[in-house]
C-alpha cells in the first residue's frame, strides 16, 4: 500500500509539473490561449482530486478491526493527499504570478473590446454581489443549514463522542471500583480468597481425617490392648493359634482396607493437584487475556488520542478557512469599492457629457450673444455714422448753397470747415473701427454678409459724399479739391482698415471654431476610449470573478460534502469499533467469569463428593473391620499370643512408616500451594 501511495504521488506531481511547464511555454509562445488561461484552475483541480484520492486510498486500507496496522496506510494516504494538494496549489500560484508579472502587457494587448453596456455591467455586478451575499449567508449565516453551523454541530458531536470515549476509558481503566479494571481486581481478589478457602478447607478435611484416623487408631489400640489383656489370661495353644489366625486375617484385611483407603486418598490428592495445576493454567490464561485486554485498551486509548489529535485539526482548518473567507470578503469589499469608484467614474462621465454639451451650448450662446451685441453695436454705429454723414451732407449742401450765394465771403471758412470736418470724420471712423475691432473679436463667419452689406452702404454714402464734395470742389476751386482728396484718402484708409479688421476677426472666429471642434472631437474620442477600456476591464474582471466564484462555490460544495461524508464514516467506524470492543470485552469477561464460577463449582462439588465418598468408605470399612474382628475373635480364639505380638509389631511399624510418608507428602503439597 505504501508503494501504491508513492506511485500515485509521483504520477500526480509529474502531471502537475508537466502541465505547469507546458502552459508556461504556450503562454510564452502565444499558443492555446484558452488552455493557458484555464491552466491555474486545472492545476488546483488536479491537486484537490489528488487530495481526495489519497484520502480514499488511506480509508480503503483502513481496517477497523486492526487499528494498529491500519494507521500506517492511512497516514500514507494522507501524505499523498497533502503532497498533491500542495503541489497543485503551489504550481497554480506560480503560474498566476508569472502571468501577472511577465505577460501583463501581452495580456492587455490581447484583450478584445467588449460591447457590454454599463447597465449590463451593473446588472452583472449586482447579480455577482447577490450571489456573493448568498454564498456568505450559506457559509457563515445564522441558520442551521449553513456550513459554519454544520461544522459547529459536527464539532459538538465529535466533542460528545470524545467525552463518551473518555467516559469509556474511565469505565474501563479508571481508579474506581466500578470500572472494569477495578472489577477484575476485585474478581482476582475473590479468586485468591476462594483459593485460600479451598486450601483451608482441604487442610481442615485432612486434619479431620487425620484426627478420625488417630481416634480410630487409639480406639483400635485400646481394643487390641483389651484383647491382649484378655488373651494373656488364656495360655492354651488353641487360643494362640486362634489369635494367630485372627491376627493374620486382621493384618490381611487391615492391609487391604487401609491400602484401598490410602489409595483413594492418594488419588484424591493427585486429582486435587491436577485441578490446582489446571486452575493455575486457567489463571495464567486469564492473566494473559487480561494483559491482552489491557493492551487492547491501551491501543484503543492511543487510537482515540490519535483520532482526537486529528480531529483537533478540524477547528484549526476551519479557522484557516474562516481567515480565507474573511480575506475573500475583504477582497470582495475592496472590489465592491473599486466597482463603486468605476460606477462613480461612469456616472461622472455620463454627467460630464451633458455638462460639456451645456458648456458648448453656453459658449455658443455667449458667442451668439457677443455677435448679437456686436451686430447691434455695429448697427448703432452705422446708424450714427449714417446720421452723421447725412448731417454732414446737409451741412455740406448748406455750405454749398451758402458758398453759391456767398462764394467770396465763405471760401476760407468753407475750406477750414471742410478740413475740420474731414479730420472729425477720420477720427470718428478710426474710433468706430477700433471699437468695432475690439467688439467683434468673438463673432463668427455669419456676420460677413451683413458686414459686407454695411461696407457697401458706407462706400455708397462715401461715394455720394465724394461726388457732392467734388462738385463743391469743382465749384469751390483748388482748396476744395485738396480737401476732397484728403477726405477720400481718409475714407479709403478707414475702409481698408475696416476690411482688414473684419478679415482678422473672421479668421479668429474660424480658428476658434476649428479649435473648439477639434478639442470636442478629442474629448469625445478620449471619452469613448475610456468607456471602452472601462467596459473591457469590467467585463474581464466580472468574468474572472464569476469564474472564481463558481470555482470557489464548487470547491466549497465538494469540500463540504466530502468533509461530511468522511466525518460520518469516521464517526460510524469509531462507534462500531467502540461497540464491538465493548461487546468483546463484555463477552470475554462474562465467559471468564462463567468459566471460573463453573470450574470453582465443579471443584467444590468434586471435593465434596470425594470427601463424602472417603468418609463413607472409611465408616463402612471400620464397621466391616469391627464385624470381621468380632467374627474372627469368636472363630479364632485359639491363635497364639506370640504370633499376635509379632503381627502387631509388624502392623505398627508398617502403619508408622506409611503415616510418616503420607504426612511428608501432604506437607510438601501444602508448601507448594502456599508458595
Amino acid at each position: 500500500m505504501e508503494s501504491i501511495g508513492y506511485f500515485v504521488t509521483a504520477v500526480f506531481v509529474f502531471f502537475i509539473v508537466a502541465i505547469a511547464i507546458r502552459s508556461f511555454q504556450w503562454k510564452k509562445k502565444g499558443q492555446y490561449p484558452q488552455f493557458v488561461e484555464y491552466a491555474p484552475t486545472l492545476l488546483t483541480t488536479i491537486g484537490i482530486f489528488g487530495t481526495f484520492l489519497g484520502i480514499v486510498l488511506g480509508l480503503l486500507a483502513f481496517d477497523q478491526n486492526n487499528i494498529e496496522t491500519s494507521i500506517a496506510p492511512l497516514l500514507g494516504g494522507l501524505k499523498t493527499a497533502f503532497i498533491t494538494s500542495l503541489a497543485g496549489m503551489l504550481s497554480s500560484l506560480v503560474l498566476k504570478v508569472l502571468y501577472t508579472t511577465m505577460f501583463k502587457d501581452s495580456h492587455d494587448s490581447m484583450d478584445s473590446v467588449s460591447d457590454a453596456s454599463p447597465e449590463a455591467i451593473l446588472r452583472t455586478m449586482q447579480a455577482q454581489l447577490s450571489a456573493t451575499e448568498s454564498l456568505k449567508s450559506t457559509l457563515v449565516g445564522e441558520q442551521e443549514s449553513t456550513l459554519l453551523s454544520q461544522i459547529k454541530i459536527m464539532r459538538g458531536v465529535l466533542q460528545s463522542q470524545l467525552n463518551a470515549t473518555e467516559n469509556l476509558k474511565e469505565s474501563l481503566v479508571g481508579n474506581e471500583e466500578t470500572t472494569l479494571f477495578g472489577q477484575l481486581k476485585i474478581f482476582r481478589g475473590d479468586i485468591n480468597d476462594q483459593m485460600k478457602m479451598s486450601r483451608n478447607l482441604t487442610t481442615e478435611l485432612f486434619d479431620a481425617q487425620q484426627a478420625q484416623f488417630s481416634a480410630f487408631t487409639e480406639k483400635l489400640w485400646l481394643k487390641l490392648q483389651d484383647f491382649v489383656d484378655t488373651m494373656s489370661k488364656s495360655a492354651t495353644e488353641q487360643v494362640i493359634e486362634a489369635l494367630k489366625q485372627v491376627i493374620q486375617d486382621f493384618n490381611n484385611n487391615l492391609t487391604e482396607q487401609f491400602g484401598e483407603n490410602f489409595k483413594h486418598l492418594n488419588e484424591a490428592v493427585h486429582k486435587l493437584v491436577e485441578w490446582q495445576e489446571s486452575y493455575k493454567l486457567q489463571l495464567e490464561q486469564m492473566n494473559q487475556q487480561y494483559e491482552q485486554g489491557v493492551q487492547a485498551i491501551t491501543a484503543t486509548e492511543s487510537s482515540v488520542a490519535h483520532i482526537s489529535e486529528k480531529t483537533q485539526l478540524i477547528p484549526q482548518t476551519m479557522h484557516d478557512l474562516h481567515s480565507v473567507m474573511t480575506v475573500n470578503q475583504q477582497q470582495l469589499s475592496e472590489l465592491e469599492s473599486h466597482l463603486e469608484a468605476f460606477k462613480e467614474m461612469r456616472d461622472r462621465a455620463v454627467e460630464a457629457v451633458p455638462e460639456i454639451r451645456r458648456q458648448v451650448e453656453e459658449t455658443v450662446t455667449d458667442i451668439s450673444a457677443a455677435v448679437s451685441t456686436a451686430n447691434q453695436h455695429y448697427s448703432e454705429l452705422l446708424v450714427e455714422s449714417d446720421r452723421y454723414i447725412q448731417n454732414h451732407v446737409q451741412t455740406s449742401e448748406e455750405l454749398l448753397n451758402k458758398f453759391a450765394t456767398e462764394t467770396e465771403k465763405g471760401i476760407d471758412a468753407v475750406g477750414s470747415r471742410l478740413i475740420e470736418g474731414s479730420k472729425a470724420i477720420g477720427e470718428s471712423l478710426d474710433t468706430a473701427s477700433t471699437d468695432f475691432t475690439e467688439s467683434v473679436v468673438r463673432t463668427n463667419e455669419n456676420l460677413l454678409g451683413s458686414i459686407q452689406g454695411h461696407m457697401e452702404s458706407s462706400e455708397t454714402l462715401m461715394s455720394k459724399v465724394v461726388t457732392e464734395t467734388e462738385k463743391g470742389i469743382d465749384q469751390a476751386g483748388t482748396r476744395l479739391v485738396e480737401s476732397s482728396v484728403a477726405i477720400g484718402q481718409s475714407i479709403d484708409t478707414a475702409a481698408t482698415e475696416f476690411t482688414n479688421n473684419t478679415a482678422r476677426t473672421n479668421e479668429s472666429l474660424q480658428t476658434s471654431s476649428d479649435y473648439l471642434q477639434t478639442q470636442t472631437e478629442i474629448i469625445k474620442q478620449h471619452l469613448a476610449d475610456t468607456v471602452s477600456d472601462l467596459n473591457n476591464t469590467l467585463r474581464d474582471m466580472i468574468e474572472k470573478l464569476v469564474n472564481d466564484a463558481q470555482s470557489m462555490n464548487k470547491t466549497m460544495h465538494d469540500a463540504n460534502q466530502n468533509l461530511v461524508a468522511d466525518t460520518s464514516q469516521v464517526r460510524d467506524s469509531f462507534v462500531k469499533a467502540t461497540e464491538q470492543l465493548q461487546k468483546q470485552l463484555a463477552d470475554v469477561v462474562e465467559d471468564a467469569a462463567m468459566q471460573q464460577v463453573n470450574q470453582a463449582r465443579r471443584t467444590f462439588e468434586a471435593m465434596e463428593e470425594q470427601v463424602r465418598q472417603q468418609v463413607g468408605l472409611t465408616g463402612e470399612a471400620v464397621d466391616s473391620q469391627l464385624k470381621l474382628i468380632d467374627q474372627s475373635m469368636q472363630q479364632e480364639v485359639t491363635r497364639v499370643m506370640t504370633e499376635m505380638g509379632q503381627a502387631l509389631a509388624q502392623v505398627t511399624g508398617k502403619f508408622t512408616n506409611d503415616y510418616i510418608k503420607l504426612t511428608q507428602a501432604m506437607d510438601k503439597i501444602v508448601r507448594q500451594q502456599a508458595a
